[in-house]
């Protein structure tokens, strides 16, 4: 799996939660407009996200307070799915 294919899963799980990620770069952060989940939403996308990409996420490190954007999430995860393959 490359990165790519990574944020396409990440924004096709985002989309099934009624984010319109059709505006969302990686500089948008969870809780603005482009990327506007509840808490309920938010924790659900994290339940689906270690579904898909089969990992444990430790949700600090995915979206830590200072930088909660989609790109140091999807930072987050490709660091966690190299060191899974060991790539």
């Amino acid at each position: 799996m490359n990165y790519d294919e990574v944020e396409e899963k990440v924004r096709a799980i985002l989309s099934r939660h009624g984010v319109d990620v059709s505006q969302a770069t990686h500089h948008s952060a969870f809780g603005s407009s482009e990327l506007l989940l509840n808490s309920v939403q938010f924790m659900k996308v994290f339940v689906d996200l270690e579904n898909a990409f089969q990992l444990e996420i430790d949700y600090t490190k995915a979206v830590p307070e200072d930088c909660r954007t989609l790109g140091s999430l999807l930072a987050y995860l490709w660091e966690q799915i190299n060191e899974r393959t060991g790539t």
